[in-house]
C-alpha cells in the first residue's frame, strides 16, 4: 500500500479519520444495566480484529441514580477542548454542559449503524482529537469484547491507532446497557471478472475463448460505507491488459448496481431498474497508454462518485458497487495453455478525509485460456505426407462454420483465428504439420479439404475440446483439466500435452493417416514377374507329364 505525505500537512494528518465511524446510542437512559460477573460494563466492537486497539478518551462523565435515571457532567480534564470544539463545528457559542448535549443530540443519529456522516459532528470529533491526542487515553479497547469500570462510564471519543494516525473515530455513551458497536466498512474490494463464453453469460474468474473472439471484462469495486465523510474523494481503478488482447475503448461503460450480499454485479447483464449509468466526461474519465512490451494501462478515474453520493436523486448511495465493463479481442500474441492472459486491477481510494492520502488495493485478476491443435498429415507406412489441405470448422448451434482452412498454397482464416503450417520436425517432410492456434472449449470438426495424389480422402474427424476451472471467484481460479472427447470416428486419437511439472501446455495433437489403392494389392516391385515365372514352370511340368504319358502308353 503506498500512503502519500504531504508537506505542510502534518495538523491534518494528526487529526485523520479514515474510517470515521459514529455511534451515538443514545444520550438518554437506557432501562437496565448489564455488567460481567466482575461488575463491569461490557462494550463490543464488531466488524474489526482483536489486534485492532482504540484510544479511549472519556469526554464526560456519569452518574446513574436508584431510579436508573442518568446525569451527565464535564470531565474537568478535557472540559475547555470539548466545548471549544463544540463552538467551532457549530459555529455558535457553546459555554455549557446543557448547550453541548443540545449540539450532539442535533447533530448525532441513534443507534449503532450510522457512520459520521454529519460534516458538524466529524469536525467535532477531529477537534477534540487534535486537543487530547497527547493528553494519555484513559482506556484502551480492542475489537472484540471488553470491560470497563462501573466508575468509568460516561460519554466517550474512541479513536482506532494506525500507525501515528486516529484511522476510525466513535462517539458515544457508555452509561447503563451494554455497547455493541459495528465499525462500517471503509476499505472497498475490488475484482476482476470474465464472462463464461457460454449460454449461461455469467462471469467468472477464468474462462476460454478463440483467438479473434471478443472477450467481455468487468471490474467492479465497493463504495465505502465512511464516503460521506470525505469533502473530496479518490476512486480511480488501474487495470493492465496483456498484449493478447486488443482493447475495444469504445466498448468500456461505467454503471452502479445495487448488489445483494455474498452475490456479485451483473455487469452488462444487469437491469436497467437495478443500475445507474454514469455519463463519460462528467462521472468518469478514462485514459489508456501502451507500453514496448505490448501491454495496455487502462485507468478509469470515477471522479463524480462523491457528488453523486452526495446527491440524494442520484440513486447512488454508500455500500453500491462501481462497475466497469469493456471489450477486448484476443489477439495472436496471446499465451497458449496453463499460464493463461491474466488481466491484473487495483484501485485507489482516499482513505483519509482531511490529509487527502490515498490507498491501493491489492490486485485481482481474471484469466483467459486458449488451446491449439496440430495435426500430423501421414500416408503410407506411417509416413509423414504433404501436399494435403485441412478445414477447421467450429459448431456453433447445430451449425459447423469455417475457422480455418490450411494448405500448401493457402491460408484462410476468419476473425484474426491463427492458423500456419509448421516447418518440418525431426523426420518430417514440409508442409505436413498442420498448426491451429488458439481454440477454446467447444465441438469442432476436421475436413480433408484437398488430398494428395494417390490416396483416399481420409474420413471427416468431430471433436470437442472440454475444460472445467477450479476456485472461481478468488484470485487463485485456474485452468484444471483439458480433454477431448466425443470423438467420431472413435479410432481417431488425440493426446494433450503437458510439461515437466504436469501443467497442460494447452496443444492437443493428433495423426490423419490417408490410405491408398495400393495398399491393398501385392507391392508392384517384382510382382508381376514371379506370376509369369510360376506359370511357365507349371506349362512345363504339364508338357513334360503328357509325353511321359504318351510314350508309356505307346510301350504298352
Amino acid at each position: 500500500m503506498k500512503v502519500k505525505n504531504r508537506p505542510g500537512r502534518g495538523r491534518a494528518r494528526l487529526l485523520s479519520i479514515v474510517l470515521s465511524v459514529f455511534l451515538l446510542l443514545t444520550l438518554l437512559p437506557a432501562a437496565g444495566m448489564r455488567v460481567n460477573a466482575e461488575g463491569e460494563l461490557t462494550v463490543s466492537i464488531h466488524g474489526t480484529t482483536a489486534e485492532t486497539k482504540y484510544e479511549g478518551y472519556r469526554l464526560l462523565t456519569s452518574i446513574t441514580g436508584a431510579d436508573g435515571a442518568v446525569t451527565y457532567s464535564l470531565n474537568d480534564k478535557y472540559k475547555d477542548i470539548v466545548l471549544q470544539a463544540a463552538t467551532d463545528a457549530s459555529g455558535n457559542t457553546v459555554a455549557t454542559l446543557e448547550q453541548l448535549l443540545t449540539f450532539l443530540n442535533t447533530h448525532s443519529g441513534s443507534g449503532n449503524s450510522t457512520a459520521l456522516e454529519d460534516a458538524k459532528i466529524r469536525l467535532f470529533a477531529d477537534k477534540v482529537y487534535a486537543g487530547v491526542k497527547d493528553m494519555g487515553e484513559d482506556h484502551t479497547f480492542q475489537g472484540g469484547d471488553n470491560s470497563l469500570d462501573l466508575d468509568q462510564t460516561g460519554y466517550w471519543l474512541l479513536g482506532q491507532k494506525t500507525g501515528t494516525d486516529i484511522t476510525t473515530s466513535i462517539l458515544l455513551p457508555l452509561t447503563r446497557a451494554t455497547a455493541e458497536i459495528n465499525v462500517k466498512q471503509s476499505t472497498p474490494e475490488v475484482h476482476k471478472k470474465v464472462m463464461e463464453n457460454s449460454n449461461t453469460a455469467t462471469y467468472q474468474d477464468a474462462a476460454d475463448y478463440s483467438v479473434g473472439e471478443n472477450v467481455p471484462f468487468m471490474i467492479t469495486g465497493t463504495i465505502s460505507d465512511q464516503i460521506k465523510n470525505f469533502s473530496s474523494y479518490t476512486y480511480k481503478f488501474t487495470d493492465i491488459i496483456p498484449k493478447g488482447f486488443d482493447l475495444d475503448a469504445d466498448s468500456i461503460a461505467v454503471q452502479i448496481e445495487k448488489v445483494q450480499p455474498n452475490e456479485y454485479a451483473k455487469g452488462i447483464n444487469a437491469k436497467d431498474k437495478d443500475k445507474v449509468t454514469l455519463n463519460a466526461g462528467t462521472d468518469y474519465k478514462t485514459n489508456t497508454a501502451t507500453k514496448e512490451d505490448g501491454t495496455t494501462t487502462l485507468t478509469v478515474d470515477v471522479t463524480g462518485l462523491l457528488k453523486l453520493v452526495q446527491n440524494p436523486d442520484s440513486g447512488v448511495a454508500p455500500g453500491d458497487t462501481v462497475v466497469v465493463t469493456y471489450n477486448a479481442k484476443l489477439n495472436q500474441n496471446a499465451v497458449i495453455g496453463s499460464q493463461g492472459n491474466v488481466n491484473t486491477v487495483k484501485l485507489t481510494y482516499s482513505n483519509n478525509p482531511y490529509s487527502g492520502d490515498t490507498h491501493e488495493t491489492t490486485e485481482r485478476n481474471a484469466k483467459v485460456y486458449t488451446y491449439a491443435l496440430s495435426i500430423l498429415k501421414t500416408g503410407r507406412d506411417g509416413n509423414s505426407l504433404s501436399g494435403a489441405e485441412f478445414t477447421l470448422l467450429k459448431k456453433t448451434g447445430e451449425e459447423y462454420t469455417e475457422i480455418a482452412k490450411l494448405g500448401p498454397n493457402v491460408s484462410t482464416t476468419s476473425n484474426g483465428f491463427v492458423g500456419e503450417l509448421s516447418l518440418e520436425a525431426d523426420g518430417e517432410v514440409p508442409n505436413a504439420r498442420f498448426n491451429f492456434n488458439g481454440l477454446d472449449a467447444a465441438s469442432y470438426k476436421i475436413i480433408e479439404s484437398k488430398v494428395p495424389d494417390g490416396y483416399k480422402k481420409a474420413d471427416d474427424i468431430e471433436f470437442t475440446i472440454a475444460t472445467n476451472f477450479e476456485n472461481q471467484n478468488s484470485s487463485d481460479a485456474a485452468l484444471a483439466s483439458l480433454n477431448v472427447s466425443s470423438v467420431k470416428p472413435e479410432a481417431q486419437e488425440f493426446k494433450i500435452a503437458t510439461d515437466g511439472d504436469g501443467a497442460y501446455t494447452g496443444l492437443i495433437t493428433t495423426t490423419i493417416h490417408n490410405s491408398s489403392d495400393s495398399e491393398l494389392i501385392l507391392p508392384r516391385t517384382g510382382g508381376y514377374g514371379v506370376f509369369i515365372l510360376i506359370g511357365g514352370v507349371a506349362v512345363f511340368a504339364i508338357g513334360v507329364f503328357m509325353l511321359i504319358r504318351r510314350r508309356s502308353q505307346n510301350a504298352e
